[in-house]
Formats: C-alpha cells, sequence, structure tokens
C-alpha cells in the first residue's frame, strides 16, 4: 500500500477550508483516540506514582471525603 506523507501544516490549511459540519466529523474520529492515550498516560502516571508512595482505600475515601466538603463549602 502507498504511504502519503503530508506536512503537517499542509493537513491543517485543508481543515480550514471544510465547512463546520466536517470539521466536527474530523473532531469526532479523533476524539477517542487522543483521549485514550490522554488516559493511558494518566493512568501509567497514577501507576508509578502509587508505587512510590503507596495508599490504602481507607486514605482515599477520606481524601474523596474532603474533597467533597469542600466542594460543597463553596457552593453555598
Amino acid at each position: 500500500m502507498p504511504v502519503l506523507t503530508i506536512d503537517p501544516e499542509k493537513i491543517y490549511e485543508l481543515v480550514d477550508q471544510l465547512d463546520s459540519n466536517n470539521k466536527l466529523e474530523i473532531f469526532r474520529r479523533l476524539k477517542p483516540q487522543i483521549l485514550s492515550k490522554r488516559w493511558l498516560t494518566l493512568f501509567a502516571r497514577i501507576d508509578k506514582r502509587k508505587a512510590i508512595f503507596p495508599i490504602t482505600e481507607e486514605e482515599i475515601d477520606n481524601e474523596v471525603e474532603c474533597a467533597r466538603e469542600e466542594i460543597a463549602s463553596h457552593r453555598g
């Protein structure tokens, strides 16, 4: 299968020429790929940090409860 090599700037120029619906379709197609990579990167960082600084379920529950209370205090 032939491979087409295009400078990213040329791709941006082409996308800029599209109407809003086509731009939105490109966004919809790219979004899962981007978010998937970002989630995987985030989980890897969390796992690495957890290995260095272990935390128990109880400590997590306490932190979550503190965060909820802090958020609630700003709402009311």
